[in-house]
């Protein structure tokens, strides 16, 4: 059985993706230019409209290398793929990075969502989380 996680380079049917917006390239169809899909989300978290879950905050990964190189590297370690796909459990992984990055139980993550930097063409990941 072949799920949307697969591998990014892997077998990837669109029909197996939990798709965040418009969009159904898969990363085998577009590497460059493919459209966001979740990896993660909790259990009842919903698009208010596409691409956005209401109440809660983005944080992509690009932006926090950008902001502090040094914490981003310490958050991500382990996470492959230009450092957005996270290595063994997805939810506790990615909680793991948030807690790092922000600080301890500060953000509760609620989806994590794999997309792509339009104007660059390299995947970004997006870290859905909601106040503690």
């Amino acid at each position: 059985m072949f799920t949307y996680s697969d591998g990014i380079y892997g077998l990837q049917m669109a029909g197996l993706f939990d798709w965040s917006g418009d969009g159904e390239c898969t990363p085998s169809d577009s590497p460059f230019a493919f459209s966001g899909h979740y990896l993660w989300r909790a259990a009842g978290v919903r698009n208010a409209r596409k691409g956005y879950i209401e109440g809660a905050t983005p944080s992509y990964t690009d932006r926090m290398s950008q902001s502090d190189r040094e914490k981003a590297k310490q958050a991500l370690e382990g996470f492959t793929f230009y450092g957005t796909r996270p290595n063994g459990d997805i939810a506790t992984r990615c909680q793991k990075a948030v807690d790092t990055y922000y600080g301890e139980g500060k953000y509760e993550l609620i989806a994590y969502e794999l997309t792509c930097n339009i104007s660059t063409g390299y995947p970004i990941g997006v870290f859905w989380m909601r106040n503690a």
